[in-house]
């Protein structure tokens, strides 16, 4: 008895404001020594968000585990509008934040991402942790978008 597969709700912010183009699995998350604010370009509160989410994953790892723990990190999820508002916004937001590089995920295809991962665990499960960041392949900077 007990659980096979367990799926934590992490986030792409547990990499900060990274510089490269594109964030994958292997890439460095936030380095709590430091002060996230010169690592991650945000409000203060999400600042205590993405370390939350990286002590949790660091507590997942440091347990070994005798089931299947997944580490879901989506990216910035949106529907089709939230893809299409930064036509809407004024000139000064755009001149702001037009340079930042997002990866998106519409709000469908993350749900079946997990949903997918879920449903492999529960029949294959494989004692360990392991993170998967749920994005969209394409990778654009607001202004590309």
């Amino acid at each position: 008895a007990g659980a096979r597969y367990f799926g934590y709700a992490s986030s792409i912010a547990v990499h900060g404001s990274t510089r490269a183009r594109q964030v994958n699995e292997r890439s460095a998350r936030i380095d709590l020594s430091r002060p996230a604010r010169s690592q991650y370009y945000e409000t203060a509160h999400m600042h205590a968000y993405a370390r939350s989410k990286v002590l949790a994953e660091q507590a997942f790892e440091a347990r070994s585990w005798s089931m299947q723990v997944d580490l879901y990190r989506p990216t910035v999820v949106v529907d089709a509008d939230g893809l299409l508002k930064s036509a809407t916004w004024s000139a000064l937001r755009k001149a702001v934040f037009l340079y930042r590089r997002s990866q998106y995920i519409y709000a469908p295809d993350a749900a079946e991402a997990i949903a997918f991962l879920l449903a492999r665990g529960l029949r294959r499960p494989t004692p360990g942790v392991e993170a998967y960041t749920i994005a969209d392949d394409a990778v654009l900077t607001s202004r590309e978008l």
